[in-house]
């Protein structure tokens, strides 16, 4: 299974612990920080209201594989960064 999460600046060392219980999440999986420049798009042709705005604006993604999950059982996750 792979997951991912969007942050709001970029971070250091994502991973995610999983486990079959919450109060034991054993394994600890590294998660790869991705990040995504999208243009911005001006809308103040259908909104009067002008809008100051970045040309571009940059957002920050991480990404983790989870291999050898059990089919049927439960997982529980924490999502980790410094």
């Amino acid at each position: 299974m792979n997951i991912s999460w969007q942050l709001n600046a970029p971070v250091s060392n994502p991973f995610v612990r999983i486990g079959t219980s919450p109060d034991e999440l054993e394994q600890r999986v590294a998660a790869e920080l991705v990040s995504l420049t999208t243009p911005f798009v001006d809308v103040t042709a259908v909104d009067s209201v002008p809008l100051l705005a970045p040309a571009e604006v940059e957002q920050w993604y991480a990404h983790a594989s989870l291999d050898r999950l059990a089919p049927g059982e439960t997982y529980y996750l924490s999502l980790i960064h410094i």
